[in-house]
């Protein structure tokens, strides 16, 4: 293809998150304590070209490197005696992907877009995903749209290797696997200011990774397994408005259902069939209030709201029960300052802060588990 070098765009994008946790748990006859630190660096490059002004093709190269170093210590008093074991481990992960996509306009007010992504992880060798969709505008400011696609999600490093009573990792779990359709409308109004969404959306899961003890005695068996499948789907409800132009106030609402189609294991108290899902809300929002007072600088502010929501509690009896999670609201602040603007031959460089749970309420994520606190997350994004 012959293409004008004003039509070729390149990007590329540098993430590096290190963060530490810790965590103090009883139940079930016994204490444990946990540290983990958790490495997760990304690059991604990609090329964008307009052949021509209906069509814009994308493609691009992204690695990501993940590591997880955890100690954990268990004491226990349940059964015949007690006893001390302690559990160490420090993995590490590479995934390698390519991907391309392509988005062309049909016709006056009718696009559509297709794109497939091939990535090979160090662990679990190659998956395919793919996503294509349509959208269809008109001329009273009424946008329709719907989208078709699939996703996986690689195990975590504490569902492979944990091994503490109770929670024993599989090293042969495979990754999580999803189809997700969804069909949507948009409507601006004022001016183009005021802007309402709402969007269906259905999603079936497979080879889901979920909690099952099968063995009480023998803590040699593993804790995790790839189970059966589920479904969920919903309402999204959305609205922005453009109070100034440097200043936009908007927000969303979710209401959703999941529940199980198959538990695919005779005992496995977090995937019960013909039950939701545990930890997903069936209401949860966010308000968020945005500005830019400056060209080279943006501020924003998250309210994000999470409702009640089913839990197992391993200390209720012997066997295991489902409870409800309270509702919790958290304040979130976000920045980013353009230090450097990107030009023909050079970067740019953006600098970014977020800070999470602001005002440092107590909350429950998950039973027994505290949410984690105030935390100040910094980076930077290199664009060129």
């Amino acid at each position: 293809i012959s293409v004008e070098p004003s039509r070729v765009a390149k990007a590329g994008a540098l993430r590096w998150i290190e963060a530490d946790s810790s965590a103090d748990t009883t139940g079930f006859g016994y204490a444990s304590t946990q540290e983990s630190r958790i490495a997760r660096r990304s690059v991604d490059g990609r090329v964008v070209v307009r052949p021509s002004t209906p069509v814009t093709l994308t493609g691009g190269v992204a690695y990501e490197y993940e590591r997880e170093d955890l100690v954990s210590s268990a004491t226990s008093n349940f059964g015949d005696g007690s006893f001390t074991e302690e559990n160490t481990f420090d993995e590490h992960r590479g995934t390698l992907g390519a991907y391309a996509q392509g988005l062309f306009t049909l016709s006056s007010g009718l696009t559509a877009n297709a794109g497939v992504r091939f990535d090979d992880n160090s662990a679990f060798g190659g998956f395919t995903t793919w996503r294509t969709g349509a959208a269809w505008r008109f001329a009273q400011g009424t946008r329709l749209r719907a989208s078709v696609g699939t996703a996986y999600k690689a195990p975590k490093f504490r569902e492979l290797f944990i091994a503490v009573p109770f929670e024993v990792g599989n090293p042969e779990l495979q990754p999580e696997q999803s189809t997700t359709w969804e069909l949507g409308i948009e409507q601006a109004l004022v001016s183009d200011r005021l802007r309402l969404g709402l969007t269906y959306f259905s999603s079936r899961f497979r080879d889901l990774i979920q909690y099952s003890l099968v063995d009480f005695e023998d803590s040699s068996v593993p804790t995790y397994y790839n189970l059966g499948a589920a479904d969920s789907h919903g309402l999204e409800a959305e609205v922005s408005y453009r109070v100034l132009d440097a200043l936009t106030v908007s927000g969303q609402y979710t209401w959703l259902a999941t529940e199980v189609t198959d538990a695919g294991a005779s005992f496995s108290p977090v995937f019960e069939q013909g039950q939701p899902l545990i930890r997903r809300p069936e209401h949860s929002g966010r308000v968020r209030v945005a500005g830019r007072p400056f060209s080279r600088l943006g501020l924003g502010v998250n309210v994000n709201y999470v409702g009640t929501r089913e839990d197992v509690d391993f200390e209720l009896d012997l066997l295991p029960g489902r409870v409800m999670l309270d509702a919790y609201t958290l304040v979130e602040l976000t920045a980013d300052a353009a230090l450097l603007e990107a030009a023909p031959g050079r970067p740019g460089l953006t600098a970014l802060l977020r800070v999470e749970n602001l005002f440092d309420a107590d909350y429950l994520a998950v039973v027994g588990f505290a949410g984690r606190g105030r935390t100040i997350l910094a980076g930077a994004r290199l664009s060129y």
